[in-house]
């Protein structure tokens, strides 16, 4: 099901799916069914199966159309026909998906929980952990491991050190936004990433030109 569809900073399209189809209700949403089957045909779980098709429809439902999705040798997706950017991420019932056809995107969905927190001095540095909320540890932990994924791909580099090399600004939760910064590259780029926190789901999305 459709959950949400909106445009965000420079003409940004992101659509949130709750998987709660199954392979044969999606298959019902496409009218090329065979281009899809071909995709899934090595995919022998059945839960992952479904994350890949809910993709899809979600490309459908915000573009009206039906492309292919492929993936670089990296595993950063891209359609075949290259005309839109696009991220993908899933979790625990859920799918989500940016597009953009000037600018790289990227987006990461993390379902809500507390292994993050526990686990955050893997892939938080000292000066990050010292300015954690201490009324919302777990959800600001968690909020670090998704904006730090979501630079990554905007990266799109392998050996990237969360820890070290992507440092997040202390934010607040009601700003809705946040700042990062990269030093993997020589360019050291600065990003905005915006997030959303929910019940059930934390998701974060940046991009760059």
């Amino acid at each position: 099901m459709l959950l949400e569809k909106k445009t965000i900073a420079d003409g940004t399209l992101i659509g949130i799916w709750k998987i709660e189809e199954t392979e044969e209700q999606f298959l019902q949403l496409f009218e090329e069914t065979a281009p899809l089957l071909e995709e899934i045909k090595d995919v022998a779980n059945p839960t992952k199966r479904c994350e890949k098709l809910a993709v899809r429809a979600l490309f459908k439902f915000l573009t009206g159309e039906e492309k292919r999705i492929v993936y670089m040798p990296s595993g950063k997706p891209a359609l075949l026909d290259r005309s839109f950017n696009i991220s993908i991420s899933h979790t625990k019932g859920y799918a989500v998906i940016a597009l953009n056809k000037h600018r790289i995107v990227g987006i990461d969905i993390e379902a809500m929980s507390d292994r993050a927190h526990r686990i955050n001095h893997r892939f938080m540095n000292i000066k990050e952990r010292e300015a954690l909320d201490k009324d919302r540890e777990p959800v600001v932990s968690l909020l670090h491991w998704s904006a730090k994924e979501t630079v990554y791909k905007l990266l799109s580099r392998e050996g990237v050190d969360f820890e070290k090399e992507i440092l997040i600004q202390p934010f607040e939760l009601k700003d809705k936004k946040l700042k990062a910064s990269e030093s993997h590259t020589a360019d050291r780029k600065e990003f905005t990433i915006y997030f959303e926190v929910t019940r059930s789901y934390v998701l974060t999305m940046g991009m760059y030109i």
